[in-house]
């Protein structure tokens, strides 16, 4: 590999986080009642449960964005870089997973302009096809065809907006010197350090939230959604178990995925400020147009 190492600080560091947590999974109730009060307990329970759970469920979809964005930029270095961008567009709209391998795979977009590069991203949480069949499996035909309009408005209005940021202001330089085993490694434990955050406070929202959310404003269903930060796979599930009127349901599910935390820091820490400001205001415009349509 060149001389890079394999394991760098942030990879150690995360290592050392799962150790810790797979250790105090092991403790007895009858000691963490020592710890914690146990009127607390249930809810530090649920909360670790759920926090683990989708932290693991993601890891299958953040190896596979890995191992793309790897594979992709072997081809862009070895072959036509015109090829790796064909292919890097080709997962990021059609990829049949789950879109947290999106995580691990944005790297990878930095072979393309950024307004392009931007709309994928917005595009692979929105409209991707597990998104899009169980949306239509959940909420029906009518909620579909809006979520894809809405995905279409900000993915347009995204890739226009950020084709002004210059072309190289949001590539991290060169790794053509680094070894594919060294660039997975890197690429993985980046997605997992924002993924482990994400499922912490996806968690606690989930065990602490609002009990009166079926009501809910289309503003607060969006606010909701775009802390909870759901993957796509759920985000339908989810919007009508917990809210009632239409407007709130797609509120929530396009804030989840365009204006979410998980989304946002994923653009910021792979294209910049710029970039992730302008494809914010993209999903806001496209929010305010989804709930128009779905009223």
């Amino acid at each position: 590999m060149d001389g890079q190492p394999l394991w760098g600080r942030k990879t150690l560091r995360l290592a050392g986080v799962l150790i810790v947590a797979a250790a105090a999974s092991l403790i007895s109730p009858a000691a963490a009642t020592a710890v914690i009060p146990s009127s607390l307990l249930p809810g530090v329970y649920r909360t670790s449960v759920y926090a683990c759970s989708i932290a693991i469920g993601a890891l299958p979809y953040v190896s596979a964005g890995a191992a793309a964005a790897v594979a992709i930029e072997a081809v862009a270095q070895r072959w036509r870089i015109r090829h790796a961008r064909a292919a890097a567009v080709a997962f990021a709209l059609l990829f049949p997973g789950c879109d947290c391998a999106m995580s691990s795979f944005a790297a990878c977009l930095r072979l393309l302009p950024p307004g392009l590069a931007g709309a994928c991203i917005i595009w692979s949480g929105c409209c991707n096809p597990i998104a899009l069949v169980c949306t239509a499996a959940v909420l029906g035909p009518r909620m579909l065809v809006v979520r894809m309009c809405a995905g279409v408005i900000a993915a347009v209005l995204s890739a226009v907006a950020s084709s002004t940021v210059a072309p190289g202001s949001h590539c991290s330089g060169n790794t053509s010197h680094t070894g594919l085993a060294h660039r997975f490694v890197v690429n993985a434990a980046g997605a997992l350090w924002s993924l482990c955050a994400v499922a912490c406070m996806s968690a606690l929202l989930l065990v602490y939230r609002p009990h009166a959310l079926a009501n809910a404003t289309p503003a607060a269903a969006a606010i909701f959604g775009s802390l909870l930060s759901p993957c796509s796979t759920a985000d339908a599930v989810l919007a009508g178990a917990f809210f009632r009127e239409p407007r709130a349901q797609i509120a929530f599910i396009f804030a989840s995925q365009a204006l979410d935390f998980r989304q946002l820091s994923l653009m910021y820490r792979t294209f910049g400020s710029a970039v992730m400001a302008r494809s914010a205001a993209a999903g806001l415009a496209a929010l305010a147009a989804a709930c128009a349509m779905a009223a």
